[in-house]
């Protein structure tokens, strides 16, 4: 993120501008005096699509991953009952994205939502041999239409 100016920040991909947003996709004051101007009580907030990042490396996904889930956490910690979040899992490597998912649960997140236009689908993510498996989860993943 590049902050350019009070209230606004670039999203920066590849060192090129992907999008210009407000503060309102990080600061909680502002969301709510958003929702309050349009009657809205109860807002699910999750990260963009573009930041899913499935272009880093398994490890550094994961680190951008935590990072991020961390933010909405505390996001949701500050206004309670007003949010729902949303995280993100490194799906770059299934094992890592069972096991970020799980992580995700212990943080009372209600589940992920990763980029559709992956094509991904729940058996993609779904370890062959893991304990971490998403289907040993009781946290909601949902796919192009489906639920895991």
């Amino acid at each position: 993120m590049d902050h350019f100016e009070a209230g606004r920040a670039r999203v920066m991909i590849g060192g090129e501008n992907y999008r210009t947003v407000h503060d309102g996709n990080w600061s909680v004051e502002r969301r709510l005096r958003d929702m309050k101007a349009q009657s809205v009580d109860v807002e699910v907030i999750s990260p963009m699509p573009e930041l899913c990042a499935y272009w880093f490396t398994a490890a550094d996904a994961l680190d951008f991953c935590r990072y991020t889930n961390d933010v909405i956490v505390r996001m949701c910690a500050a206004a309670p009952g007003r949010f729902i979040g949303l995280g993100i899992v490194p799906l770059q490597d299934p094992e890592m994205a069972a096991k970020e998912l799980a992580h995700v649960k212990r943080l009372g997140l209600p589940g992920v939502e990763p980029d559709a236009d992956r094509r991904v689908t729940c058996d993609s993510i779904k370890p062959d041999s893991s304990s971490h498996g998403l289907t040993r989860i009781s946290s909601n993943a949902h796919f192009r239409g489906e639920k895991c």
